[in-house]
């Protein structure tokens, strides 16, 4: 949507909506949006393409690294080529990357600069080449508009660029002399380029930290007062993600599975040893060490609500040095085995080769066989919004017609608001986060939907009814479909691929605050200092008496509206059953809910002395055999399941009504 907003002249180079988003995701998203128009391809073709570029970026950052000899400078082409290539070639086939670069990450656009500002560097440093330094301070001005974890990119470098100074003495001295130029080159266009974004953040320091904040390792409310403890235990999930156990957020991953099988665990880890034993004599084994560590923190320094580390997603901006770190140790495999077992060396090609094809062989079947279809069925990716809106955008426009969507995810109705190009204007509601057409003060549905009455001054509403097993409340739609029902016209219901559209016509804009119109008084006393104070039954639009038998029709539900009142504060959260008794005082049904106030508070938030309304749907299942019924009301302990009785009668369950179902002579 910031997108969107962009192409209609709104820029920026932080856009501070959802915790915030450095610029380069959402011009690039803009620009394919601009070619191919609002669709997935347009939002996720510019993150999949820089995260296949990914794979170029680190041969070649491999073989920059490694192609000269550390202490000749001689060329050592066949090393680099080698060391990049297996570092390419594995992050190809990782089902990480391939899982994490085919959604739209901003951090997709990082694991592509980092690699190439160091390439560059190194490159431009050692041939003292102007042009390429000038190069990668572009590459490193453009990290800061990419996600947040490039910030430490500055700290990565000067780390490693004060290793040459040690030890301190006049060889060291004299590197500094000689190097300054070059590194006031490259500080100065790095400068340059994220001057704008580094004003931005001086201006809105609160946007800056906002998502750091959040996530942070030391928030007291994610460490339990035991801040080295939980640091020491989020190091230890993260170290165990390089071939023991994977990211379990199945967005990012499939199944947990580790980022790296037992074949790359065994030479990633002796590739990290092998780079700290020549830290001092081998400059590119150093920055390999530093990169990795360094872009490791904000995985580190961040903690997720466990289960859901080790979080992958933060380590992106050391999935590179991982991977060559992997080919450096075959690399020396391959040397140790050539020299003394010349007969292995041709092997190991062979072996490598092989491991790589069945790699990506097993990659390619696990996510378009069994991660793709199953995150399809998710409601994490809000699929079925980005159906609906395809869908109705392709329905010929209806004039004084207006689509009304229950939302239950504070994240959900974005792809529809992206997706939708179709003339009929819609409403999203029942939920109060930012974005939604009504705020905190629209607080329950039946609101909602009197205001879009009254002000679309509309003839037809089509009710969008998300499927079952989808996983939406039942009790909000079942509301909504009576609510229309009471106060407008069924003209009928279509089937889409997970949704129907049930459309009411001739609708009155002259609605009543209340569902029912008058709640047929009670008082119940119950010993958990909750009372019962009113009591009132219908269907759709016809409320009925308790005294009387209530005829129902099975095929529509039953409303229950119910007043209570909490006599004292209380920490209990309490629950509703209502069932359903036949004449020899058999069970046949019963409908379980918790008790709500319109804000949607639990008992526990309930001001004492205050009445509270409640509304419960039952919906009678067909196989319940026609008959009269009492229908009976037992309140209990939402935790303990332990029934509260009425005072002076001792029972837990009050008849509230006897219901004859449809059938009956």
């Amino acid at each position: 949507m910031d997108a969107v907003k962009v192409l209609q002249g709104k820029h920026g180079v932080f856009f501070p909506d959802n915790s915030g988003r450095e610029a380069l995701i959402v011009y690039a998203i803009a620009l394919a949006h601009s070619l191919l128009g609002p669709s997935i391809v347009a939002l996720r073709l510019s993150t999949a393409l820089s995260s296949a570029a990914a794979v170029l970026a680190v041969f070649w950052t491999g073989y920059v690294l490694f192609g000269t000899g550390e202490r000749t400078g001689m060329p050592r082409p066949w090393r680099g080529i080698f060391i990049g290539g297996i570092g390419a070639a594995l992050l190809a086939v990782s089902l990480n990357h391939v899982v994490l670069g085919r959604i739209a990450y901003r951090a997709n656009f990082l694991i592509l600069l980092l690699p190439l500002c160091l390439a560059l560097l190194w490159r431009g440093w050692r041939r003292r080449s102007w042009l390429t330094i000038t190069l990668a301070g572009l590459c490193c001005g453009v990290l800061q508009y990419t996600y947040i974890p490039a910030r430490l990119l500055p700290a990565l470098l000067l780390i490693f660029g004060l290793t040459f100074l040690i030890p301190l003495n006049d060889k060291a001295f004299h590197r500094v002399r000689e190097g300054w130029p070059r590194a006031a080159l490259f500080a100065s266009v790095s400068a340059l380029v994220a001057a704008p974004i580094i004003i931005y953040f001086a201006l809105h320091p609160d946007h800056m930290a906002d998502r750091m904040n959040q996530v942070t390792l030391f928030a007291p409310t994610r460490t339990d007062g035991d801040p080295l403890g939980t640091l020491l235990l989020n190091v230890w999930d993260h170290i165990l993600v390089f071939g023991f156990r994977g990211d379990p957020n199945w967005i990012h991953n499939y199944e947990s599975r580790s980022m790296l099988n037992p074949f790359e665990a065994f030479f990633f880890w002796l590739g990290l040893a092998l780079t700290l034993r020549r830290w001092r004599s081998h400059a590119s084994s150093r920055l390999l060490l530093i990169w990795f560590g360094v872009m490791l923190l904000p995985a580190l320094l961040a903690r997720n609500p466990y289960p859901n580390v080790p979080n992958t997603l933060r380590m992106m901006g050391a999935t590179p040095a991982v991977y060559l770190l992997i080919g450096l140790a075959l690399w020396e495999s391959f040397q140790f085995f050539k020299k003394r077992l010349p007969l292995v060396a041709p092997v190991l090609i062979i072996f490598l080769a092989a491991t790589v094809l069945v790699q990506g062989v097993l990659t390619y079947r696990t996510y378009f066989n069994d991660y793709e279809p199953f995150a399809r069925s998710r409601e994490s990716f809000h699929g079925q919004w980005s159906e609906a809106a395809m869908e109705l955008s392709a329905l010929t426009p209806d004039d004084g017609k207006v689509y009304l969507i229950l939302s239950q995810d504070r994240f959900a109705h974005y792809g529809f608001d992206y997706i939708y190009q179709g003339d009929v204007p819609f409403h999203i509601i029942n939920h109060r986060g930012p974005g939604m057409p009504y705020e905190a003060d629209a607080k329950t549905s039946r609101q909602t939907l009197f205001k879009v009455a009254a002000e679309e001054n509309l003839s037809t509403i089509a009710f969008l009814d998300w499927d079952e097993q989808l996983g939406w409340n039942d009790e909000e739609e079942r509301e909504m479909l009576d609510l229309l029902g009471q106060f407008g016209h069924y003209s009928g219901s279509e089937k889409y691929s997970s949704f129907q559209i049930h459309t009411f016509t001739d609708l009155s804009v002259d609605l009543p605050w209340r569902f029912y119109e008058q709640l047929e008084p009670l008082h119940v006393s119950y010993d958990a200092d909750i009372s019962l104070l009113g009591l009132a039954v219908g269907q759709e639009a016809e409320q009925m008496s308790s005294e009387e038998l209530i005829g129902m029709d099975g095929s529509r539900p039953l409303w229950v509206g119910l007043s209570w009142q909490t006599d004292r504060r209380t920490e209990v959260d309490f629950k509703v059953s209502l069932r359903l008794y036949d004449a020899a005082g058999a069970y046949q049904y019963s409908y379980d809910g918790f008790l709500r106030n319109l804000d949607g508070d639990a008992t526990g938030g309930w001001i004492p002395g205050h009445p509270v309304e409640t509304l419960f749907f039952l919906d009678i299942p067909p196989d319940v055999p026609p008959g009269i019924y009492d229908l009976r009301l037992t309140v209990y302990n939402a935790e303990t399941l332990i029934p509260t009785v009425e005072i002076d009668v001792w029972e837990p369950e009050l008849v509230l009504a006897r219901v004859q179902l449809a059938g009956t002579q």
